[in-house]
């Protein structure tokens, strides 16, 4: 357990912190009784690093540029440290005059209206203070934005709403937010709702959808900001998962056992970070032991489901086993089981509830025997729910290739070998945190194999807070090698990127490749970074090794100036790296 003891000599305190909560002591000795009794332990110190807080220094995190909307508020948050802090002592802030603009003592601006301008924030602690330039630009483009699925069951009505979307300065126009302990719920104002095919989906002019046919439609907004934002989602309609339950009727049910063939199981992951997959069970399907809910869902001749009816059953009720065109889910006591259409038992998804916990289900795909990727890929055969999603690619050959989703490099010369290393079959490379947008995921490959013998798409739940990453981009001198070492003494060849991870606490996702120069990454592997980045995340940058013989160094600089420059807009820390070969 680590702790940061400060002393004040010149107030005579001292001030122990630890996971950002600290408290202030008299003295030396009883900030040693606060760790003791919070460590449960005697004190022993182990590791001892001394450093001078400069009581002067305060930071103001932020966005340099921010959007104010038209007839709208926005709220832009930002962090004030001090190097220094004493416990129950607060910052105070400022900012310069602008009409319709104001910031709390929290860091948290307020932009009413039309503001536009260039604004000075100020900070104040303990007598020093820290100012920050920003501004303020009106009526922002959206460059980015998710949506809630892309199928809808027949016959369902839904509201069509956007979220998590940001201005083209990488900052949130909508999210929840409180003051003085009220919570409030600010979203985007949408307007001129249209449906491509009126048969297949109706919308109203207040965002309402009605499934009135099978099919696909888009459906196109305006996300209005001052400025006209058109946004498209393509849907897709049919009887896709058991419809009509609600937390009311079944205190468990999730409403997302989708039919698609090429679902393999189940996975439930619950909001405090643990997750397991959903194990089948099998229920005397005879009588009921239990109040539920039965829902059949009927299918015509082809297979095709086509209606989904819900009814309220009692304990010792009889539920008939599947006939003919229909199959019965009975969801009670936190199951959703199956009855089959030959067994006459109901073979189902036990969902281990953990009381107080919220919890999410998802399916876990797998596409057998893809096959060849090259040039335009290929679409996997579902559609999948905006997110972020871990997709893992089995190679059908050992032959090294590069792997792309929906056009963004996600895996950078998998397979590459050396003499030092043996490869007997192809790898089972794994892409995390691949956002997906427009319910699509397209596989392709190219530079080399093309072979993909299956694909697994497992998405991650929407309420898990995507943790920061590490990106590498570089030469040979940081990219990955595969295959086992062929001799245990001096191993095989490996770049610094594949074995960072083993250095720092935050997932890596190393997109290096030998041979590679600053315009070469620029081109591969650098969009995938500002595609599937976020605000936070660390960008580490090694080329100049190979540009001398590739390029020029004009042509070098010009690039890496750009990819600092994209980063820095989307509020992603660079970090460039010399050759340690050069």
């Amino acid at each position: 357990m680590e702790f940061t003891l400060t002393f004040d000599k010149g107030n005579n305190f001292a001030v122990i912190s630890q996971n950002g909560v600290s408290f202030k002591t008299e003295n030396v000795q009883t900030a040693f009784d606060v760790i003791k009794s919070i460590s449960g332990q005697n004190v022993t110190l182990e590791y001892i690093g001394i450093s001078y807080p400069d009581t002067s220094k305060i930071t103001i995190d932020g966005p340099n540029k921010v959007s104010s909307v038209a007839n709208d508020t926005v709220f832009v948050d930002y962090v004030i440290k001090p190097e220094y802090h004493i416990p129950g002592t607060g910052v105070e802030c400022s900012v310069s005059e602008v009409d319709r603009v104001s910031i709390d003592k929290y860091g948290r601006l307020t932009i009413s209206g039309n503001a536009l301008g260039k604004i000075t924030i100020c900070a104040e602690y303990n007598g020093s203070k820290a100012y920050k330039e920003v501004e303020i630009v009106a009526n922002p483009k959206i460059a980015e934005w998710q949506h809630e699925g892309n199928t809808l069951n027949l016959n369902s009505s839904e509201k069509f709403t956007i979220y998590n979307v940001k201005d083209e300065y990488g900052n949130r126009l909508d999210y929840d937010y409180s003051v003085d302990n009220v919570q409030y719920t600010h979203s985007i104002y949408l307007k001129d709702f249209k449906s491509s095919d009126e048969s297949v989906i109706r919308i109203d002019q207040n965002g309402t959808m009605t499934a009135v046919g099978r099919g696909k439609a888009t459906i196109t907004a305006n996300a209005y900001t001052g400025t006209d934002n058109i946004i498209s989602v393509d849907y897709t309609v049919d009887c896709f998962a058991i419809g009509g339950i609600t937390e009311s009727e079944i205190s468990y049910a999730d409403g997302k056992l989708i039919e698609n063939k090429n679902i393999t199981s189940y996975k439930i992951t619950y909001s405090d970070g643990t997750s397991e997959d959903i194990k089948e069970t099998q229920i005397p399907a005879a009588t009921t032991k239990t109040d539920g809910l039965a829902v059949i869902m009927s299918y015509d001749a082809d297979g095709t489901l086509i209606s989904v009816q819900n009814r309220a059953v009692k304990k010792g009720d009889k539920v008939l086993s599947s006939n003919g065109s229909k199959r019965v889910y009975l969801c009670a006591d936190g199951k959703i089981t199956k009855i089959t259409d030959t067994d006459t038992t109901m073979n189902g998804y036990e969902i281990k509830h953990k009381a107080g916990v919220a919890y999410e289900i998802s399916p876990v795909y797998k596409f057998d025997n893809v096959g060849d990727v090259k040039e335009n890929g290929k679409d996997l055969d579902a559609v999948f729910d905006g997110g972020y999603y871990n997709i893992t690619f089995k190679k059908a050959e050992t032959w090294r290739g590069d792997i792309y989703v929906n056009g963004f490099m996600v895996g950078n010369n998998v397979d590459q070998s050396d003499a030092d290393r043996k490869l007997t079959e192809g790898s089972l490379y794994t892409a995390e945190d691949i956002k997906v947008k427009n319910g699509t995921i397209n596989v392709s490959m190219c530079d080399g194999s093309t072979m993909l013998d299956y694909v697994t798409v497992e998405k991650q739940p929407d309420f898990r807070e995507r943790p920061q990453r590490i990106y590498v981009i570089g030469d040979s001198l940081a990219c990955n090698y595969y295959g086992t070492f062929e001799k245990e003494v001096g191993g095989g060849r490996t770049g610094w990127g594949q074995v960072l991870s083993d250095f720092v606490n935050v997932p890596v996702t190393n997109l290096a490749n030998s041979g590679q120069f600053a315009a070469g990454l620029y081109k591969t592997a650098f969009p995938s970074v500002i595609e599937n980045g976020e605000a936070g995340d660390i960008l580490l940058i090694e080329c100049a090794y190979n540009d001398r013989n590739y390029s020029t160094r004009e042509e070098m600089t010009a690039c890496v100036k750009d990819m600092i420059k994209q980063c820095h807009d989307k509020r992603i820390s660079v970090i460039l790296v010399t050759p340690n070969a050069s």
